[in-house]
């Protein structure tokens, strides 16, 4: 193929008028910014909303009225991916994050529901440990933030694959991967080094990254033949990765905006694979990250503080740190749901033909896609 030249693709276009370069600087002066912004936005809650709320409960309605017609008769929205004996092919998933919490439990449920899973692990007692948890499961030794770890994941991955044996009667597929493998670190940006932010990053975002492009190779390999297209990407991403303002979570909070901006993008730049990506949104479940607050599984809070220098302890003060501690640790731990509602979430969108790309998860993440759409001083 040919070297192409940026001269060879791009025709330089019309730039912005006189009139509109002139509009575009006088509504970002105050106060006609001010007046510019009010007025959109009480046309937005006045006039919009309104129309989207008739739209949407017309919607429910149709739904709630025609729902059994469609499910019962011609499969609707929720027909799923056939596994087992009764499929054509032998199905594989991988999960990242297996050693205890929302990936163990996935990696047994989805065994028992007949996948074949690569259940990614960071330590050896993880990976013991789940192997246990299901007939079909395998363990792999996968430390996100490692590129020798996930290559050979890969690699196991693309052994299996091509493995002499596998069935002819029910050739071997590459379903889903399901990026789960997350950690947080709570403290206030004063309170933590750089190296607390970069590890929130190389766990939850560039893990992610790293993972699903040395899974790229499959996934595309599978739909441009023909094999197999019906795989996907299931990114859990967490509501963090949707709005942010609490005190104490930053680090936490720009590692999710990163992973689900990358989820986006990258659903989009799938599409051509026929590759759908879905986001998970899970709002406070419990789970090990939660539950060993206290002993650091969210960042270790007291340890933070107590490694704190006398000057900046006394900057900020101990009751403002026992408030800073209720507020983002005690008080989500007297407020947890069922992990269970997590893993059913995650099920469907490995198991719908059609799954969704938006999941949230928790009664609560209703008002965040809410104040999500407001200005940022509501919010």
């Amino acid at each position: 193929m040919t070297k192409l030249r940026a001269s060879d693709l791009i025709s330089p276009g019309p730039t912005p008028g006189k009139f509109r370069q002139a509009k575009n600087y006088y509504l970002q002066q105050y106060p006609i910014e001010t007046v510019h912004h009010g007025l959109i936005w009480s046309f937005l809650l006045l006039v919009v909303s309104p129309l989207l709320g008739t739209f949407m409960l017309l919607k429910t309605t149709a739904f709630v009225v025609l729902q059994p017609f469609f499910l019962f008769n011609f499969g609707g929205t929720r027909a799923k991916v056939e596994v087992g004996k009764n499929s054509k092919f032998e199905l594989a998933v991988c999960i990242t994050g297996c050693d205890s919490g929302f990936g163990k439990m996935l990696a047994s449920k989805l065994s028992s529901r007949g996948f074949v899973v690569f259940a990614g692990c960071l330590t050896e007692g993880g990976m013991k440990s789940v192997k246990n948890d299901g007939p079909s499961i395998i363990p792999l030794k996968m430390d996100v933030t490692k590129d020798e770890d996930v290559t050979k994941a890969a690699e196991s991955i693309s052994a299996w694959l091509k493995s002499d044996d596998a069935s002819p009667e029910h050739p071997r597929a590459f379903h889903a991967l399901i990026n789960n493998a997350g950690v947080a670190r709570i403290g206030l940006i004063d309170w933590l080094d750089f190296n607390e932010f970069k590890f929130s990053m190389d766990v939850n975002f560039f893990g992610m990254v790293r993972t699903c492009k040395a899974l790229f190779p499959i996934l595309k390999s599978q739909s441009c033949s023909g094999k197999y297209t019906n795989a996907r990407i299931i990114n859990v991403t967490s509501s963090a990765g949707l709005i942010s303002g609490i005190g104490g979570l930053a680090a936490y909070h720009a590692s999710k905006f990163a992973a689900e901006a990358f989820s986006t993008s990258l659903r989009t730049e799938l599409k051509k694979f026929n590759v759908p990506v879905c986001a998970v949104n899970p709002t406070f479940h419990r789970t090990p990250l939660l539950d060993n607050a206290q002993d650091g599984g969210l960042g270790g809070s007291i340890d933070i503080w107590n490694r704190l220098s006398p000057e900046i302890q006394k900057e900020y003060g101990e009751d403002f740190f026992k408030f800073h501690y209720q507020t983002i640790v005690d008080n989500p731990n007297s407020n947890l749901w069922d992990p269970d509602m997590v893993i059913e979430k995650i099920m469907s969108c490995v198991e719908l033909c059609n799954p969704l790309v938006q999941n949230p998860v928790g009664t609560d993440c209703i008002k965040i896609f809410l104040l999500r759409h407001l200005p940022v001083t509501v919010q």
